[in-house]
């Protein structure tokens, strides 16, 4: 028998570990640095695959609307794509190290130079540090703006294979055409001359309040299938819809409208909603359960999450104005809207589809699809449209009970509910069960029982428990924006012109009152019983007042009157008694969703509450 020694036995082992670390380096393939560049030459492996082939398939594709990021700038300042918006954007991404990249950059910066006026170069570089760059520009200067991608999260964002790859962006986002690889000097004037033209002259068509409109089969836009069109058809009074040539806005992002479910209405509207007493509800709403609280011409409603979770989207009246109170399980966003376009009243279903993450609702008039977090139509005859916000309250059941005693409660739904866009299940399980006669089978419901009947749903399951843990799906919605947590809670405020702003639900529950200003607009936020609140600090005589708490829990003072205010925006004494503040909407949701549909988003937060990458704070609290 041979006995192995020691020595022989630490040999074999620092041979099998050298073995196994040359597999791991060929399988890792080559290094950042190592990269092929070019944009076209093939290797044994790619065969004979054409470089246009095989670029086919990389990256972002022609059309798509770019994702936002922020990274540093050499001066240290952030700087967002986002904040180009409205600017011809082309978008370089390079390296110091990767020659095609050097070669390239004096006749970037030549264009740069020539067409300042109309567009901006913006070069992001593949991780490397500042003074590597600094180094790097002594030897070939550029004047252009230079970003650092230094853990190579917008290198991953984008998808890259390569260096140098190039981006033209359209104004509004799109991407108009693409280059993988270094241009010669003949070759990207020929393009940006190209790419400054196409900016010039919009395919689309101008909607009155200036979105651009474009155009797309219905199964590039993951609209109705045919059988979906066939079924709201039906019913629908103005629908005027070419499969082949289908509206939408133009900077939606095609590859984030997702299907959610396989079919329209498959999660079913409540259509015909029906309401009980707070004694009532009381029998099955706990004190802290949340609901969406709306108080409209005198009416107050509450509408329980426990319901909305399996619904979505109620379609109610408040005396004479017709409303839609939504609700995204996914996005944590609550949002309610008069249902009026043009003096004409929509009622709305679930689409089945996801447009980053969200709830996308569609009326049964038309088939347009509506983005709830935005209120805006974004594919379909009224493309462009938006639908006027209500001021919604989110808060638990106990204090909205106690701010209104007097409030009605949305009923759970029951087999004799109008929901999903059809006749109560009752009516239809008659129907079925007269044109079978009575030997045929009955229908099989829920068994759960309801004082009118079965409800349609268990309400008393959260469907969506296991997804509000985990702070990491974001169902498929890429999340960069790391100030907070991706499912932190944020209470947003969007005004007209784009201008929005968040506020992290710890740090506005710590500082309670803030007087801000949002895009120019003088604000007041609260915190009060569990919800927030936002009003226009400008009066309707234009003068503008900031605020400070009044000595007691519930009341406010102005500093430049001292007149007392509720909570409402009310004046109820001192020299402004009886004037009232401009409600402005405030929508609860996860800090991704918001940062999703608002990338350029201010931000009133701290790292110490929020447990977030950075520290953003604006308004003092009074």
């Amino acid at each position: 028998m041979r006995i192995r020694t020691p020595g022989a036995l630490a040999l074999g082992a620092i041979a099998l570990v050298s073995g196994l670390l040359v597999l791991f380096l060929l399988l890792k393939g080559p290094r950042p640095r190592e990269i092929a560049t070019g944009g076209g030459n093939e290797t044994a492996a790619e065969g004979a695959a054409t470089p246009a082939a095989r670029e086919a398939h990389l990256g972002l594709q022609i059309g798509d609307i770019t994702p936002d990021f922020a990274l540093a700038a050499l001066d240290g300042s952030r700087v967002r794509l986002s904040d180009f918006r409205g600017t011809g954007v082309v978008l370089n991404f390079w390296a110091s190290w990767c020659g095609p990249c050097r070669a390239e950059m004096p006749d970037l910066e030549a264009v740069y130079q020539a067409h300042r006026d109309e567009m901006v170069v913006v070069g992001v570089n593949l991780q490397e540090d500042r003074e590597t760059i600094l180094e790097f520009l002594k030897e070939i200067p550029v004047s252009y703006p230079l970003l650092l991608d230094r853990q190579g999260e917008v290198a991953r964002l984008y998808e890259l294979r390569t260096q140098p790859v190039t981006y033209f962006i359209a104004p509004d986002g799109r991407i108009l055409s693409r280059k993988f690889g270094a241009f010669t000097r003949k070759e990207l004037e020929r393009r940006v001359n190209e790419f400054l033209a196409e900016g010039r002259a919009s395919p689309g068509t101008e909607r009155e309040n200036g979105v651009e409109i474009l155009e797309a089969e219905a199964s590039k836009l993951t609209y109705f299938s045919e059988s979906e069109m066939n079924r709201f058809l039906k019913t629908a009074q103005e629908a005027d819809l070419d499969p082949n040539r289908v509206p939408y806005v133009a900077d939606l992002d095609r590859k984030l409208l997702k299907l959610g479910c396989p079919f329209v209405d498959c999660i079913p509207s409540i259509d015909g909603p029906e309401f009980e007493s707070p004694a009532e509800a009381d029998r099955w709403l706990r004190p802290d359960d949340l609901v969406l609280g709306l108080a409209l011409e005198g009416v107050t409603k509450a509408y329980p999450l426990k319901i909305l979770n399996w619904h979505e989207i109620v379609n109610d009246v408040f005396g004479k104005t017709p409303v839609v109170v939504t609700y995204c399980p996914l996005c944590n966003s609550g949002v309610a809207f008069r249902r009026e376009v043009d003096g004409k009243t929509l009622e709305f279903g679930v689409s089945g589809r996801l447009y980053k993450s969200d709830l996308v609702m569609y009326d049964r008039a038309t088939g347009t699809f509506w983005s709830q977090l935005e209120g805006r139509a974004i594919v379909g005859p009224l493309a462009g449209r938006t639908l006027e916000r209500l001021p919604l309250d989110v808060l638990p059941w106990r204090a909205w009970r106690e701010l209104h005693p007097d409030t009605l409660v949305l009923a759970r739904p029951t087999v004799h509910t109008r929901v999903g866009g059809v006749a109560p299940l009752a009516e239809r399980r008659a129907q079925a069960r007269s044109s079978a006669g009575s030997s045929g089978p009955k229908p099989i419901g829920d068994k759960t029982q309801a004082g009118g009947g079965e409800f349609l749903r268990n309400y008393e399951e959260d469907p969506y428990a296991w997804y509000r843990t985990n702070n990491y799906d974001t169902f498929g919605t890429p999340f960069q924006d790391r100030r907070l947590k991706a499912k932190a809670a944020v209470w947003g405020i969007a005004l007209e012109g784009g201008a929005a702003k968040a506020y992290a639900e710890p740090a506005l529950q710590t500082k309670g009152l803030i007087n801000d200003e949002i895009g120019g607009v003088p604000v007041l936020v609260l915190w009060t019983g569990g919800t927030a609140r936002a009003f226009r600090r400008e009066l309707p005589s234009g003068r503008v007042v900031s605020f400070a708490r009044g000595g007691d829990e519930t009341a406010l003072m102005d500093r430049e009157t001292g007149s007392r205010w509720d909570r409402t925006g009310r004046a109820i004494d001192g020299p402004l008694r009886g004037t009232r503040l401009e409600a402005i909407p405030v929508i609860k949701s996860f800090w991704f969703a918001w940062a999703a549909f608002h990338p350029s988003t201010g931000l009133f937060a701290t790292t110490e509450t929020e447990g977030g990458s950075g520290e953003e704070r604006q308004g003092d609290g009074g």
